[in-house]
């Protein structure tokens, strides 16, 4: 069945075909002989009469189509002159000009000669030119619509033929909110087409970005349903010509005014469309800016044209297929797949001006956050918007690390982290009856917690940064979260206390604990390191409860289990971090510090010789406190312990049978063992595992290690921190030799072989209680300090370098683990 509007349009072309058709039936007719004309004495005055009446009527016709084109643009009265006065074509004009030439010329011109033809010439024109007149009298009146004059200006703007001037005429039908839905959504794909278009016939910049402002002028004097089109056209221009900065400013500028504007009007779909378009074209602006940072990349072989992946894009725009996609609400995404993909310039790696970017779009997302100011939210409606504008500004920063597009700047991480550090200790919950019988446990919040919803965000954040190979980003959104939630529990905020926790175990869980990589789980081994040292004054404020199960305290103590095969390193490194915080060990956590030594040999690994070195530490603080109390209880365990107590064990218990305010380690045999001789007892094992260091310059002149393993896995060296780029040089410059120097001997050998063999490197931590006699309390086994020097000296100073700042990163060097080890182990 015909639609309304089908059927409405048939009538108007009825209509039209009348007017054309009966007086050219007319003047058909009058061509035959039965026309009366006079041949007396007075045929020719009366044939002039004739002939100059007929010129007259015709004039006076002529007038009413100026009268209907004056009618059909009071009709069109909200749109601009340059919009109506399509309606008056060069075909209209010639339409007249015919007219009058046929209808006023012919006759006027036969009246000076006047005959019997000629009359009869001069009624054919008169009737032909009421014929012109009619049909253009009707392509008036049937063209005064939206329907038409839309349709016909996208035709032409999609030509590709003076799209500027269509441009410029769709502008003011997009930016009008009387034209009707349809309509709009047409010109609005229309328009991209043609700014597309213009773009890619090197129009200038700014005058496409002079035309996005007006049209944001223009849509910001009324805020209506169409916007929303409006608002996914002005996404797809900013995404497609994200190369030229005047455009791209000027579609951020307008998207932020449609957005505040909205969401003061109170329609927070349009507001909330108008924000995600503003991300969205900022992260596509700073993927363009800011070069990707993918190093480990450069020694995978090169992706081939069956690797990649191609989107599938039209060669050209044609209307049919512009008015399909406007048949349906439009969305960026669609509309951005219904034209070509022009060229684009490379990339510019003007970071600087990238960064600048970021910052500023972070404040005004900020500036516009429901509710204002990280304030508490008083209504439903609020902490939804609250939700989504959090969710919004974590977005940025994870579409940031998941392209590659690193940004030294954190305006995503600190904004957020201000924001959630106003609504600690906030009442941001109404209040409600007090739960007597406990039946609300298993139910969910109507309201999402604001500290939810930030710790989420954050989580995120540190998810992708840690996934896209930014692990020092990654430790440092962790640290935010545990120095939040530090700061929620000195204010008594347990909501926010949980939530922030939480949010670093799902960080760690989802990435570390759950990644088979060896590699991963390295990696995760020095972040969660990081964590943990920055918990101490986390762990100072929460007590430890027994028994207290699924509590932040209870998290706390899990993330350290999550990298594989670095567990007991880890938990060793939280016992350290917990005595620290204690000072004075609780009688719980004394507690719980023998249950955990209960499945262990005393003393014979690292997190047992911790906990049990920090135990006897706890005792002689105590001891020199005049409580003796803790070292009562350390003999009674160590006597219950029997033959399973060890040489360490058997030196704590020596201690507590006679306390006294200084308690020694012995050195054993094992402590005493040279770092050089347990690397060649390792070399010579069968299956020694054997990787290549490669040295990586890039364009900022920062310095890069990357291990390559047989199995095809590669890893950033990093420090303790994290950090890899600018801390490792070599050659005679600076620092960086010997930082490069301490990490490379780490991984060459490993960690533990570097710490002392009898205290585990706990007595650098407590040298002031405990002495341990192997190392002199620094941690480090014999040798190992000589080790670094010799292959700072050996290596390191001798590796070459770039004379030249590269383009691009470049690999300087490559060395085994075989070659560096005897290299250094031949000059020891």
């Amino acid at each position: 069945m015909l639609s309304v509007r089908g059927k409405r349009a048939g009538l108007r072309w009825v209509v039209a075909a009348a007017w054309v058709a009966v007086p050219l039936l007319a003047a058909v007719l009058v061509l035959f002989p039965g026309l009366p004309i006079a041949a007396g004495d007075d045929a020719g005055s009366y044939q002039a009469t004739v002939d100059a009446a007929i010129a007259a009527i015709t004039a006076a016709m002529l007038v009413v189509v100026p009268a209907v084109v004056a009618v059909t643009a009071q009709a069109l009265s909200q749109f601009s002159w340059q919009t109506v006065s399509v309606l008056v074509g060069w075909r209209t004009a010639i339409s007249l000009a015919a007219a009058a030439l046929v209808g006023i010329c012919l006759p006027l011109g036969l009246a000076v000669n006047p005959s019997p033809p000629g009359t009869r010439v001069a009624f054919s024109g008169f009737f032909v030119a009421i014929a012109i007149i009619g049909s253009a009298a009707a392509a008036a009146v049937l063209h005064a619509t939206p329907e038409w004059l839309v349709g016909q200006v996208s035709r032409r703007a999609l030509r590709r033929r003076r799209s500027s001037r269509y441009a410029a005429i769709l502008g003011d039908l997009i930016s009008n909110p009387r034209l009707p839905v349809g309509e709009h959504r047409l010109a609005v794909a229309a328009w991209v087409g043609a700014m597309l278009n213009q773009a890619a016939k090197s129009a200038d910049a700014s005058e496409i970005g002079q035309a996005v402002r007006e049209i944001g002028a223009e849509l910001g004097k009324e805020v209506g349903p169409t916007h929303r089109a409006a608002v996914a056209g002005l996404i797809v221009v900013g995404l497609r010509l994200r190369h030229e900065s005047e455009v791209s400013e000027a579609v951020c500028d307008v998207l932020f005014e449609i957005a505040v504007r909205a969401r003061a009007a109170g329609r927070h779909d349009i507001a909330r469309e108008a924000l995600d378009g503003l991300t969205e074209t900022v992260a596509g602006r700073l993927e363009y800016l800011i070069a990707p940072k993918k190093l480990l990349h450069l020694f995978e072989p090169a992706a081939t044209a069956d690797d990649e992946c191609f989107v599938d894009r039209p060669a050209t725009a044609d209307f049919a297929r512009v008015a399909e996609l406007a048949s349906q609400p439009l969305t960026w995404e669609s509309l951005e797949r219904c034209f070509p993909d022009h060229d684009r310039p490379d990339h510019r790696y003007d970071d600087w001006s990238g960064y600048e970017l970021l910052e500023s779009t972070v404040d005004r997302l900020v500036s516009v956050m429901s509710p204002s100011g990280g304030a508490p939210a008083t209504s439903h409606q609020e902490a939804a918007e609250f939700a989504t504008d959090v969710r919004r500004l974590g977005a940025l920063g994870t579409r940031l690390f998941r392209c590659f597009a690193y940004s030294r700047c954190d305006a995503v991480e600190t904004d957020l982290e201000t924001v959630a550090a106003r609504l600690i200790g906030a009442d941001v919950l109404p209040p409600r009856p007090i739960d007597r019988t406990g039946w609300r446990r298993g139910h969910f919040e109507r309201r999402p917690h604001p500290a939810s919803v930030l710790a989420e965000v954050m989580s995120d954040l540190a998810m992708a940064a840690f996934e896209s190979g930014y692990d020092r980003r990654a430790l440092l959104t962790g640290r935010r979260l545990i120095s939040l939630a530090t700061a929620a529990a000195q204010a008594g905020d347990k909501a926010s206390v949980v939530a922030y926790v939480d949010a670093v175990y799902r960080f760690v869980n989802r990435k570390i604990y759950h990644s088979s990589s060896r590699v991963v789980a390295a990696r995760g081994a020095v972040v969660v390191a990081g964590l943990i040292e920055e918990s101490e004054e986390l762990r100072r404020v929460l007590p430890w409860k027994p028994d207290e199960r699924d509590s932040a305290r209870d998290t706390l103590g899990v993330i350290a289990w999550q990298p594989s095969g670095h567990e007991r390193e880890l938990a060793a490194a939280a016992w350290l971090v917990e005595a620290r915080a204690a000072h004075r060990m609780s009688p719980e956590l004394r507690s719980a510090a023998v249950e955990e030594l209960r499945p262990y040999s005393l003393g014979a690994g690292t997190l047992s010789a911790t906990i049990l070195l920090t135990l006897w530490a706890d005792s002689v603080q105590a001891h020199r406190d005049g409580d003796e109390k803790p070292a009562l209880e350390l003999a009674a365990f160590l006597k219950s312990a029997g033959k399973q107590r060890g040489r360490l064990g058997d030196a704590a218990a020596a201690w507590a049978s006679v306390p006294a305010s200084k308690a020694v380690l012995r050195a054993s045999r094992d402590g005493t063992l040279n770092l050089g001789r347990v690397i060649n007892a390792e070399r010579k094992r069968p299956g020694f595992a054997d990787w290549t260091y490669h040295g990586v310059t890039d364009a900022d002149d920062s310095s890069f290690v990357i291990v390559t393993y047989d199995n095809g896995e590669k890893l950033l060296l990093r420090d303790r921190e994290a950090g890899a780029r600018g801390v490792f040089t070599w050659g005679y410059e600076g620092n960086g030799p010997d930082a490069l120097a301490e990490e490379l001997a780490a991984h060459l050998v490993g960690r533990r072989h570097l710490l002392c063999a009898d205290c585990f490197g706990a007595a650098a931590a407590l040298s002031d209680l405990i002495t341990c006699m192997a190392c002199r309390s620094s941690g480090r086994r014999r040798g190992a300090t000589a080790f670094t020097a010799t292959l700072a000296e050996r290596v390191v100073t001798r590796l070459p370098r770039s004379q030249e700042r590269p383009v691009a990163p470049e690999v300087l060097w490559s060395r085994t683990r075989v070659e560096i080890l005897q290299a250094v182990l031949d000059v020891q």
